[in-house]
């Protein structure tokens, strides 16, 4: 009687074990990170080198390039930040 208990035990342990694999698993799939790539442009449509690209909520972040070309990784539903910094001059 105690082996039948022991084996039953045990795959029951080995369900749950394979349950909670499987259950990590999908929620990495869910939230699996994707490369986005984008321009940050202002209103004329001229491309803004050096504006800082963000992810919100997250230290993640980057900077565009001379062509205001960024690439940054994100998770679905992420949201994006840019800044800029404007210089405007005096007479």
């Amino acid at each position: 009687m105690k082996t039948i208990l022991l084996n039953c035990s045990k795959k029951l342990s080995k369900t749950k074990f394979l349950m909670l694999t499987l259950f990590i698993c999908l929620s990495m799939m869910g939230m699996a990170q994707v490369s986005i790539s984008g321009t940050v442009s202002d209103n004329s449509n001229e491309p803004l080198p050096g504006a800082s690209v963000s992810v919100k909520g997250t230290t993640n972040g980057t900077s565009t390039d001379f062509d205001g070309k960024f690439s940054i990784n994100a998770v679905s539903g992420d949201v994006l930040l840019y800044h800029t910094l404007v210089i405007k001059r005096r007479n």
